[in-house]
């Protein structure tokens, strides 16, 4: 497989209050090498995983850390067994006891499935948030950190826009646009490996008589080996698999929606589904016109005849409309 290459940006072009506003305003992916390589936890790392883990500790809230824990013989994959059950167990854990374990395994030649998938920093460790941040202007990001061994994160999307970070390790991120849902072999929407419904293609031995429309899909791919200090652009809703290289891997991702909409498009989606796909055909036909006329079309244009104040969920996104949606749609889901 042969895969196009990703965009890079030279960090010393950057400037100004929101240096990245172009580059996120495009919606395509991007990176830019040693954007954050001068953070306390890579200075950490360079020094050894040992000294990394030993600064993650001293900053670690007394909490318990949730950990995905899985055989071996899982290749480092949480997805599903042939019962379409989830591979793993998640469980609750000190900080300090799952970092023994990373300690114990990271030189393991088939070491186990350990890893903590999007631990808030702000919420599970003292200061480290403040201390790494990004140029990101007005946005209000959460910033998440993960850790783990060896690792093979199937295909998935985001529904955010994701700025990775890469901390310790080799990472290698292999990109689809949104258009090849299609050729993709999306799973449950509600039985996931972690939230997110993901792509039942292995992508490291594609199986093309079960799932032929994958190799259209790998002719679009494109693919970056990301460094400690590197800094990459997944676009909301782009298709993704991230695979963790090395003994030992951390990354910290900086996640945030453009929007003041409070509904989650999860919710949104799953709740079309249920209301629209069993209607008849013309029914639906029905109904996408009214998805065209008020989402997809001239917005602007469907309500110019509603004076501006009565509007209601109609008006532009804001905080104010935005709750009078949430209200809406509660009263409407309890009907």
């Amino acid at each position: 497989m042969r895969y196009a290459g990703i965009k890079e940006i030279d960090a010393t072009t950057l400037s100004g209050a929101d240096p990245l506003a172009e580059l996120l305003a495009a919606n395509q992916p991007f990176v830019i090498r040693n954007m954050v390589g001068h953070w306390p936890l890579i200075e950490h790392g360079r020094s050894s995983p040992a000294a990394l883990r030993t600064y993650l500790k001293a900053h670690a809230l007394d909490r318990q850390f949730a950990v995905m824990l899985a055989p071996p013989n899982v290749r480092g994959r949480p997805f599903y067994d042939q019962n379409m059950e989830v591979n793993f167990v998640e469980r609750r854990m000190p900080f300090d006891e799952i970092c023994d374990g990373f300690a114990e395994f990271e030189d393991a030649a088939e070491p186990p499935l350990m890893y903590c998938g999007s631990i808030e920093l702000a919420k599970y460790f003292d200061t480290i948030a403040a201390q790494h941040t990004l140029p990101l202007g007005a946005r209000k990001p959460r910033i998440g950190l993960w850790l783990g061994l060896k690792s093979d994160i199937p295909i998935h999307s985001d529904y955010t826009d994701n700025l990775v970070c890469n901390v310790l390790g080799r990472r290698r991120v292999t990109l689809f646009a949104p258009d090849q849902l299609k050729n993709l072999y999306i799973g449950p929407l509600d039985n996931t490996p972690a939230g997110r419904a993901v792509s039942l293609v292995d992508f490291n031995a594609p199986d093309y008589k079960a799932h032929p429309l994958f190799a259209e899909a790998e002719k679009t791919a494109c693919s970056v080996e990301l460094s400690p200090g590197d800094m990459l652009h997944i676009p909301t809703m782009w298709w993704h698999t991230i695979q963790s290289l090395d003994g030992f891997n951390a990354m910290v991702n900086f996640w945030w929606r453009d929007s003041n909409l409070p509904a989650n498009p999860d919710a949104a989606l799953v709740n079309a589904i249920s209301a629209w796909r069993d209607l008849p055909d013309d029914e639906k036909q029905i109904w996408r016109a009214q998805l065209d006329h008020y989402v997809f079309g001239d917005v602007e244009k469907s309500i110019a005849h509603i004076p501006e104040a009565g509007r209601g969920v109609l008006g532009p996104a804001s905080a104010q409309t935005a709750e009078k949606m949430r209200l809406f749609i509660l009263r409407l889901l309890n009907e």
